[in-house]
Parts: structure tokens; C-alpha cells; sequence
């Protein structure tokens, strides 16, 4: 069986209603991944700053961006069996998402908060699934 933990880490301040979150990351998770095993996922929702310095730090880029992902592995068969074989997850990576750049992408394309969050998050899910743009 194919499962999925998300740990999601914000400050109070940034809401998103968590339960819908985790349900739509899931059924992309299985959109994408095929077999058996338990995964692990990161999601964390920052400010500006700290997703600008990350930005920086990471891409060379002295501004902020809606979300950066972090892989952790290459996934291939033998991720599958390893996992089976323990009650550990194997951590695919992190996503973080700028939550007030979220926030201000919703306004512009006159939707929830929550949905920009989920497509983001969906986004960041399939660069640690090693799924790059087109």
C-alpha cells in the first residue's frame, strides 16, 4: 500500500485549513506514484523574508518566490522495498510556500486562499517527485 505523512509546519498567523490540504497532496501523490511504500513530505509556510533569503541562498535569486521544494532522494523500486521492510518513512523532501505570496497570487486570480496553497503545494510535490517543468 502506497501511503503518505505530510508534516505540515506554519506560524499561527498563516491559516489553511489542514485536513483538505493533506487529502489533496495525497491523491496527487498517488497520481504520480505507483507501487508500494511510505513516504514523508515536509510543507512549511513562511514569510517573505525568510523565503527571499532561501530563494538567495539556494537559486541565486534576491527575491521572493511562491515555493521552493528540496528533495531529499531519487525515487526508484528499491525506495519501495526499503520502505516496506521498516515502519520509518522515507523523507522525499521539503516544500516551502510563501504564504503571503500565496495570499496575494489568490487576490489576483480571484480565488481562495486555500486552493493557491493546494496548487502550490501540488507544484512543489511533483519537483520532489522528480517531475520538472514542461
Amino acid at each position: 500500500m502506497l501511503n503518505l505523512k505530510i508534516d505540515i509546519n506554519s506560524r499561527s498567523g498563516y491559516q489553511v485549513d489542514r485536513p483538505k490540504l493533506r487529502r489533496a497532496l495525497t491523491k496527487e501523490f498517488k497520481l504520480w506514484l505507483a507501487g508500494d511504500g511510505y513516504y514523508l513530505i515536509s510543507l512549511n509556510l513562511v514569510g517573505d523574508r525568510l523565503m527571499k533569503q532561501l530563494n538567495l541562498k539556494y537559486l541565486k535569486k534576491d527575491k521572493t518566490t511562491d515555493v521552493l521544494s528540496f528533495p531529499q532522494i531519487e525515487l526508484n523500486q528499491t525506495n519501495d522495498i526499503a520502505s516496506r521492510l521498516t515502519d520509518q518513512p522515507i523523507f522525499l523532501g521539503d516544500i516551502v510556500i510563501s504564504y503571503p505570496q500565496a495570499v496575494r497570487q489568490s487576490q489576483k486570480y480571484q480565488k481562495l486562499v486555500i486552493d493557491e496553497v493546494i496548487e502550490l503545494a501540488k507544484h512543489g510535490l511533483r519537483h520532489l517527485l522528480g517531475i520538472d517543468h514542461n
